[in-house]
């Protein structure tokens, strides 16, 4: 029994468990003290007898290890995993012993998909044990992958499916499969834009696609954009305005110098010195008409030594200045050429008329006849006609509606100084000739005398 003013206090061991022995085992330690002073602490001196002994009790464990945390697994682009053991709880301070079997369900090496049914186990160190199924699924759920070219601007005519130009597709992989993989390209027709940013520019969206074996399908699009600027080469401005690229961000070309048309030949009257290019405009209309009238009226009678004078006058229709105008004189048979102003040239008589003779000028000569007196008593008609002329730098030129020759008889002279309705280069007067009083003298035998 406990003596007088004592206390005794005990402390057991740690708890060592035998499963295999079904046992428990306890150290417990009892130490009896003087506790006259009700002092809770113990001291040495207080110690009266310590006494160590072994207690041994019979136990029984039933309950099985517990998982934790044990999830399916489902694998969609063949990474590797780490398949971490899982954990496993006891009631038993000795951790059990996990292991694991696996049960293919499904396995297409072809298309990289397995199912495994993984069956865990742990079991504690009295045999207590537990299982779980963990599905595990390796399923290639997606498609390869691979670098799009980047998006490319190219010049006018260049094929947008010519990857030599706009780029290829080299590295193109799947992660559930060793094999080489090839991506294919087409340009998506829908997607085709005209006149993009500027007209001639053509924006395509070229597709391109990479399939695996299990028919997963990776797409990506390249921008190509083709550009037809406009041609800003043309330097002569006959042609149009003289051009230059266009500035940066914009579509036209630069106007470096304006085509300006208009008539550039100086004989011309709508001539233009501001224009750069000759557009055919000018009027370059080379017209003379010549108009013979006779200065009295007659009748002229034979052999009374009389003249028969006509007056020739040029007239310039058109709009070019005409110079070296030169004229012939068709002499009929009755006159006789009584003028040094003109040149006997066969049966005709010519001139020339130096002028200049500007537009709508006219110039007037004359040309004087005597009468041969052998003539006999008629009615004439004297022609004259333009048979050649320059314009002012010198070069012939050809009448608008007359041809210059020297033919009298090519020419409609019935209306001259009508425009270009007839040969107005060429015309005549009329003159009658009346018979006069023979001479009685020798001398004048065979003349008409009063």
């Amino acid at each position: 029994g406990a003596l007088p003013e004592t206390g005794a206090s005990s402390v057991d061991s740690d708890l060592v468990f035998y499963c295999e022995a079904n046992a428990r085992e306890v150290t417990r330690e009892v130490i009896i003290y003087n506790d006259a002073n009700f002092n809770p602490v113990i001291s040495d001196d207080d110690i009266i007898a310590t006494c160590v002994f072994t207690i041994t009790t019979i136990a029984s464990d039933t309950e099985p290890p517990t998982f934790m945390d044990i999830e399916d697994i489902q694998l969609t682009n063949c990474e590797e995993v780490d398949f971490a053991t899982p954990f496993a709880v006891d009631n038993c301070p000795i951790d059990p012993v996990v292991t694991f079997t696996d049960s293919i369900i499904l396995d297409n090496q072809l298309c990289a998909e397995l199912i495994v049914n993984r069956t865990w186990k742990a079991v504690d160190p009295c045999g207590n044990t537990t299982e779980h199924i963990q599905r595990i699924e390796l399923i290639d759920g997606e498609g390869p992958e691979f670098t799009v070219p980047a998006d490319i601007t190219v010049p006018c005519g260049t094929d947008p499916m010519d990857a030599a130009i706009t780029g290829n597709v080299f590295d193109a992989y799947d992660a559930c499969d060793d094999a080489e993989l090839m991506a294919s390209s087409f340009i998506v027709e829908d997607l085709i834009q005209e006149n993009t940013s500027c007209p001639g520019t053509t924006t395509y969206t070229k597709r391109w696609e990479a399939v695996d074996d299990c028919g997963n399908v990776t797409t990506k699009d390249q921008i190509i954009v083709v550009e037809c600027p406009p041609d800003c080469s043309n330097q002569d401005a006959c042609l149009g305005d003289i051009l230059a690229d266009p500035l940066p961000g914009e579509c036209d070309c630069q106007v470096v110098e304006p085509q300006v048309l208009g008539c550039l030949d100086l004989r011309c009257p709508n001539f233009d010195p501001n224009v750069n290019c000759d557009d055919g405009s000018c009027l370059k209309v080379f017209d003379l008409a010549l108009v013979k009238e006779i200065k009295s009226t007659g009748p002229f009678t034979i052999g009374d030594n009389t003249t028969v004078n006509f007056t020739i006058t040029i007239y310039n229709e058109g709009n070019l200045a005409a110079q070296n105008i030169e004229v012939v004189d068709y002499i009929p048979v009755g006159l006789i050429l009584a003028d040094t102003n003109w040149t006997q040239m066969g049966a005709n008589a010519i001139t020339t008329i130096a002028g200049p003779l500007e537009s709508g000028e006219a110039i007037s000569i004359d040309v004087n006849f005597t009468i041969n007196p052998n003539t006999t008593a008629d009615t004439y008609t004297n022609f004259a006609e333009i048979f050649g002329a320059v314009d002012i730098f010198g070069d012939p030129v050809q009448d608008i509606d007359s041809t210059s020759d020297m033919d009298n008889g090519n020419d409609d002279y019935s209306s001259p100084l009508v425009g270009m309705a007839d040969e107005d280069d060429h015309d005549g007067a009329e003159f009658t000739l009346i018979a006069g009083t023979p001479c009685s003298s020798d001398n004048n035998a065979g003349y008409f005398c009063e």
